[in-house]
């Protein structure tokens, strides 16, 4: 069987399909930190589990933020290549 691309290069859609993709990226960064503020609020509700919780809601932060960043390279990077 042969997978694909290792590199994900192939993943990536060539011109007017990878331009429109970056916005859908970010309409979906926004929605998972608008649910994340949300489960931070549920979680003051349930104080035995509150600190896990921030925790977990801390690593998801991060997680939007570090794909946030990967978004800005991809459009510095093949912005230019255009």
């Amino acid at each position: 069987m042969r997978v694909g691309n290792p590199f994900g290069a192939s993943a990536i859609p060539p011109g007017p399909r990878r331009r429109s993709s970056s916005p859908a990226l970010r309409e979906e960064l926004s929605e998972l930190e608008r649910l994340l503020d949300e489960a931070a609020q549920a979680a003051k509700s349930i104080p035995h589990r509150r600190r896990n919780l921030e925790l977990v809601h801390s690593l998801g932060r991060k997680l939007v933020a570090v794909h946030g960043e990967w978004a800005d390279e991809v459009e510095r990077d093949l912005g230019q290549a255009r």
